[in-house]
């Protein structure tokens, strides 16, 4: 069991901008710029069976490319370390 996610990457000019963001912020720990990514559905614990199967699915489900734009900073406030994160309006 792998505790997993659906991501998309996010493309190099937005992670040069998040990256400069994040360096603004006076606390916390700054996100690696290779772990940067936009979390879809958090899926918690699951075989790796059941993630290849999907891996294999979603490789060969050739979707278009989404329209995504970033517009504030929000925080998961309820979590014991806090979080901060970029909101997405589309």
């Amino acid at each position: 069991m792998i505790r997993s996610f659906l991501a998309l990457p996010i493309p190099g000019d937005t992670v040069d901008a998040l990256t400069a963001l994040q360096a603004s912020i006076p606390f916390g720990r700054p996100v690696p710029e290779d772990n940067l990514h936009l979390t879809l559905a958090f899926l918690g614990q699951v075989d790796v069976d059941v993630l290849e199967a999907l891996n294999d699915m979603l490789t060969n489900a050739h979707l278009p490319a989404p329209d995504i734009a970033f517009d504030n900073l929000d925080t998961f406030a309820e979590m014991e370390q806090g979080l901060v994160f970029a909101s997405v309006t589309r």
